[in-house]
């Protein structure tokens, strides 16, 4: 039976639900109804009541989550001890405790047999399996046996076609034994060949299986079957969302090679030209047609300009003006080279950049989709930079920041126990006014002192051991202040640095310096104050025995 929590199951009218269970306070009470958590109100402290009925069949649970953020009682030293503080800090334990317990009882467990028993629960929220001995889930499994319920089914429908292909060469065979003997032997055949087909349908999906592994978490080290990786297998890694190749005993990932990555970044220097050629491309492709031409008609230029001076002979041409018609039907394409001239050469500069961006079309595309990223990036190059050269000095900062905060820390600790110390400076200055005043009525009472040689001895022994402890109290309180100032004087250096702390790399060492010398103040404090309590015990010890007693009073000197 559980402890902290239990079950009921719902009705359809059923609102108001007992709680066997203690409980601290109404807010470490919940409800679940069917998983989900549900408002309730409290009826009274044992019961409480749903707005609504929950559905019939469906599990109510009402469970108790103790407040651990805190403790319930936050002891100190000196304070008195109460039944009720002992009893709210044993409970808050004992009721976590219970539902730690419940918890483990109600989680999976091993059995005496090694097993582990999930009792009679569903289990959600299973991954899907990597190793040949995972658990699967329903939905996984049902995939599977579907995949091979296609095959079987296919082959079935193979086997009918063939069986269907036997039964007719039977109903043949009555007709000629000879003919039913050859039906027969080709029944066998096609039943052999349905066998072959399903071993090699079998084999081809094993292989496909071996080569291409599916989605996977992390790297698998064997493959579906439990079997060793082959060279060029294939899995699509979910975690990095990219494909990974088995290459030489080792996955690789598929994509641009550094090579790649270099023409890429030359792209982005040469993009302008990339869109003027793209303007032009049609003219590019004619000129490459012609481009021994342009090269010839280059080389003659000089031949142009005599041809100018030789304008009779041009009329000569007339009479070839068939030739000269033909000429001008090509003087679209001839005027696009003349007008295109300073592209042409700078592309025959850059043609094997053109063929490199040409391998790297995809990459360009994916380069383009992001162009406003790298602009953002280009504008902040100093920044990036300056970043750079400062990154030592930004972890060594952060490192000192943390020693910063631990010597805060150490501070608020030392004034702490120089303010307890000058507590218990005071009061061991009261017990000191308290034993002087003792002195004196022992002193008055001295001339009674001889009237009991046995007791004036006694007295004597006890006011020695209290001068002795007098002795270290003076001194104690001494300590006590002096330690008390040097962890103050500690705490408000500690004050100052923190006030100074833009200037990290220039005061750390300081500040670790007096952190150190405060915890050393605090522990010296608490050291003093332990050496003061000692003493005024035994002072009011022996107080109270010479309360009994006659003293001697010399023996106070």
């Amino acid at each position: 039976m559980a402890l902290s929590y239990i079950e009921y199951t719902a009705d359809g009218s059923t609102t108001t639900f007992s709680i066997p269970f203690p409980y601290t306070q109404q807010a470490d009470v919940s409800v679940l109804v069917d998983g989900a958590s549900s408002a309730f109100t409290f009826t009274s402290a044992n019961t409480l009541s749903l707005a609504t009925a929950p559905t019939s069949g469906v599990q109510v649970r009402i469970k108790r989550n103790t407040d651990l953020t805190t403790r319930a009682v936050d002891f100190s030293n000196g304070a008195i001890l109460t039944e009720s503080d002992l009893d709210a800090s044993n409970i808050q334990v004992y009721q976590a405790a219970q539902e730690a317990i419940d918890t483990a009882n109600a989680s999976i467990f091993k059995d005496a047999d090694g097993k582990f028993n999930a009792q009679s629960r569903l289990i959600k929220n299973l991954a899907d399996p990597v190793s040949a001995q995972d658990a699967v889930t329903k939905s996984w499994a049902e995939s599977g046996m579907t995949t091979q319920l296609n095959i079987a089914t296919a082959q079935a429908v193979i086997a009918t076609t063939k069986a269907s292909e036997a039964l007719a060469s039977e109903v043949a065979a009555q007709s000629s034994e000879d003919d039913a003997t050859i039906s027969e032997t080709n029944a066998a055949n096609s039943a052999t060949a349905s066998a072959i087909s399903a071993t090699a349908a079998a084999s081809t999906l094993d292989s496909f299986d071996d080569r291409y592994l599916g989605p996977k978490a992390t790297a698998p080290t064997t493959d579906n079957d439990g079997d060793a990786l082959i060279e060029g297998a294939l899995y699509f890694d979910s975690a990095t969302k990219v494909f990974r190749v088995r290459s030489l005993g080792i996955w690789k990932n598929i994509s641009p090679s550094a090579a790649d990555m270099i023409n890429i970044t030359n792209l982005g220097s040469v993009s302008a030209d990339i869109a003027a050629v793209s303007a032009i491309k049609a003219n590019v492709t004619t000129v490459a047609g012609v481009s021994a031409n342009v090269t010839t008609v280059a080389g003659v230029s000089a031949n142009v300009t005599t041809v100018a001076g030789i304008s009779a002979n041009v009329t000569t041409v007339a009479g070839i003006s068939t030739d000269v018609t033909t000429t001008a039907g090509v003087s679209t394409d001839v005027t696009s080279v003349a007008d295109i001239a300073a592209n042409v050469t700078t592309v025959a500069g850059v043609s094997a950049n053109v063929t490199t961006v040409a391998g790297v079309s995809a990459n360009v595309t994916t380069v383009a989709g992001v162009s406003t990223d790298v602009t953002t990036v280009a504008g902040i190059s100093a920044n990036v930079t300056s970043v750079a050269d400062i990154s030592t000095a930004v972890s060594t900062n952060a490192t000192n920041i943390v020693a910063i905060q631990g010597a805060s820390s150490n501070a608020s600790t030392a004034t702490t126990k120089a303010g307890e110390a000058l507590g218990y400076r005071n009061t061991a200055l009261g017990y000191k006014t308290a034993a002087e005043s003792s002195a004196l009525s022992a002193a008055t009472s001295a001339q009674n002192a001889a009237t009991s040689e046995t007791n004036a001895a006694t007295s004597a022994s006890d006011t020695a051991t209290i001068a002795t402890a007098f002795g270290d109290v003076n001194g104690a309180i001494t300590t006590a202040s002096n330690h008390a100032t040097a962890a103050a004087t500690s705490a408000s250096d500690t004050a100052t640095i923190a006030g100074q702390f833009g200037d990290l790399n220039g005061v750390i060492n300081t500040a670790s310096g007096y952190a150190t010398a405060a915890a050393a103040s605090a522990a010296a404090a608490d050291a003093t104050v332990a050496t003061v309590h000692m003493p005024l015990v035994v002072i009011a010890s022996a107080l109270t025995n010479t309360q009994t007693r006659y003293i001697n009073a010399f023996a106070f000197k």
